[in-house]
């Protein structure tokens, strides 16, 4: 009886998870109002304008809406791969990723921990560098350089906490354990333990795993948002810099201020939106971790 239910369930199930809904759905739909405003409606710049003449009209009016809820739902997902690129890449680039912040954080109690965190950083960033990867980093800093302000602001007040954990040092210390005991790759900066750890977790213990996925779902959500409001910013600091061009600026017309305060504000959005980020990454992190190490064997 069981598993004729299970199949029941399986085929009403949606065919979307809420990560698709959320993040690519939601992410490309929310964009859309960006993109008419700084670059122009598909029908005025000539391209993804579908005219369908099929002599039914329920039927044009069926296919134009699946084109474009298709067409969103592409948009989120381009969203979500270049966000990946600028967004998550450059953080675990100049600051390490969640694994190594999740070993330095669980001692982030003494100046000896964060006088460890500047040396990691510093190390992170003579990597940046070197051969090989100056390119890289060189885009990806161009690419933040209208939101630079944010990254000044946040160092500055401490915002974004990329270091910070809640995890104790004694179940971080089960954790080391218990990996010990399992033959599995004990924590560490080289050693790839993080994933060896995520996946058996997802496999043993399906009560953490829905905590989980909200937290990679909403994470994956701000992620994409950080990633549309730096490209706002560089929309609004081109509009400046032809402001000043134009020997428009400044005058007495409020508009010609506009670009400045929305520079501002985009610069706010865009640090919410990373510190969000940071913290639902770290959050599914750190749940991983407790129930890897609170679980019952």
């Amino acid at each position: 009886m069981a598993t004729l239910t299970d199949g029941i369930k399986d085929l009403v199930r949606p065919p979307f998870a809420n990560y698709d809904v959320v993040v690519y759905f939601g992410c490309g739909l929310f964009s859309l109002p960006f993109l008419f405003h700084y670059i122009a409606s598909p029908k005025e710049a000539g391209f993804l304008a579908l005219e369908v003449a099929t002599g039914v009209p329920f039927a044009d009016s069926a296919i134009k809406t699946l084109f474009a809820l298709f067409a969103v739902y592409i948009l989120g997902h381009l969203l979500a791969f270049l966000s990946s690129l600028f967004v998550e890449k450059t953080a675990e680039l100049l600051l390490g990723k969640m694994s190594d912040a999740s070993i330095l954080g669980h001692r982030r109690r003494d100046q000896q921990s964060f006088d460890e965190i500047k040396d990691w950083v510093k190390r992170r960033w003579k990597l940046a560098w070197r051969k090989g990867s100056r390119a890289r980093s060189l885009i990806r800093l161009l690419f933040f350089f209208p939101v630079s302000f944010s990254f000044v602001l946040a160092y500055a007040i401490k915002w974004f906490g990329y270091f910070t954990s809640r995890i104790p040092e004694a179940v971080y210390e089960r954790v080391k354990t218990r990996l010990q005991n399992k033959r599995l790759p004990t924590p560490g900066h080289t050693k790839d333990w993080y994933k060896a750890t995520e996946h058996y977790v997802i496999a043993n213990d399906p009560t953490a795993v829905p905590r989980m996925y909200n937290y990679l779902v909403i994470g994956g959500l701000f992620r994409s948002l950080t990633f549309l409001f730096a490209c706002c910013a560089w929309m609004e600091f081109a509009r400046l810099v032809g402001a000043f061009y134009q020997d428009t600026f400044p005058t007495d017309a409020i508009s010609d201020w506009q670009p400045i305060v929305k520079v501002a504000m985009y610069n706010l959005l865009f640090a919410f939106s990373f510190a969000s980020y940071v913290k639902f990454s770290r959050r599914y992190a750190e749940e991983m971790l407790f129930s890897f190490a609170l679980r019952r064997p």
